[in-house]
């Protein structure tokens, strides 16, 4: 739940389309890799199917910037979510916080206790993306995590 297990370096070249050289800080994930795939493939995905990402093309290109505003997880008992740059972690006995990433992205300042609006709204967003987990229909084969 923590940075160093969710924040990996991608790298990607494409010279006919992205610029050598260039670092693309945007907040990305994985979910964006099957929508860009589909879109520079030309493929055409199901309009019954709601896609979790996007098509990351243009944020690489550096025409636009990331949709992905936020991202959560739940692994049994660990929970952990971010909005903007703002991340909260709940592992228990190994650490809780909420954290600046713009400005602590190796999560050692914990601000819960001096933001705590913050961590409400962001403990909210998370308690709203879960319900909203509970109720969707699973659409892989990871029914019970």
């Amino acid at each position: 739940m923590w940075e160093g297990g969710v924040r990996v370096p991608c790298i990607i070249r494409w010279p006919a389309v992205l610029p050598a050289g260039k670092t693309c800080d945007e907040f990305l994930s994985s979910l964006e890799i099957f929508p860009t795939i589909a879109a520079v493939t030309g493929a055409t995905v199901d309009k019954d199917i709601t896609l979790d990402g996007f098509n990351m093309i243009p944020v690489l290109k550096g025409q636009v910037s990331s949709l992905r505003r936020s991202m959560f997880w739940q692994r049994r008992d660990l929970k952990a979510a971010r909005v903007g740059n703002w991340k909260w972690v709940d592992m228990g006995n190994a650490g809780n916080g909420l954290f600046d990433l713009g400005e602590d992205p190796g999560e050692r300042n914990n601000l819960a206790s001096r933001k705590p609006e913050i961590l409400d709204s962001v403990r909210k967003k998370f308690t709203d993306w879960r319900r909203e987990m509970d109720q969707a229909t699973t659409r892989g084969p990871f029914r019970n995590f």
